[in-house]
């Protein structure tokens, strides 16, 4: 029997990229602990700042994805940097997205990751919600959200 090599940071991000993009929503959900935790650091339409649990991201994460009215069609100009603290990378990424009538967007996104044993455990995220707004078209949206 061959050992199973457990993946880096590195490589849990890099295959989590491919499987959001091959629309594998499960296949991601499968690399997050079950203590794990999603911070969103800009959040302004009402989302949660903070996901705890396995079980609560996996809904939310599948409920966004069945929500969402884009469909993820690459990452460009990533680029991820290594730490001190060997479990933890940042990552920049720009993630471009297709709307239903076709037409493109593109933002950008600082992720803070922290992987044990091949797991996700933590997910800190600086993407811009008014860029993703603007690229949802939800700009009315997020700005009755604002005005309360």
């Amino acid at each position: 029997m061959a050992a199973t090599s457990i993946l880096s940071p590195r490589q849990v991000f890099e295959e989590t990229q491919r499987l959001l993009l091959a629309h594998d929503i499960e296949g991601y959900i499968h690399f997050f602990a079950d203590d794990a935790v999603i911070e969103t650091m800009f959040t302004v339409t009402g989302e949660p700042r903070r996901i705890e649990g396995k079980e609560t991201i996996a809904s939310a994460l599948r409920a966004g994805n069945d929500a969402s009215p884009l469909k993820r069609k690459a990452f460009n100009n990533t680029i991820v940097h290594e730490t001190k603290e060997t479990s933890v990378i940042i990552a920049e990424y720009d993630q471009i997205s297709e709307l239903k009538d076709g037409s493109l967007r593109t933002w950008s996104d600082v992720l803070i990751l922290t992987v044990l044993n091949g797991k996700i455990h933590s997910v800190r995220s600086y993407s811009n919600p008014i860029v993703i707004a603007k690229a949802m078209d939800a700009v009315d949206e997020l700005i009755k959200h604002l005005r309360g």
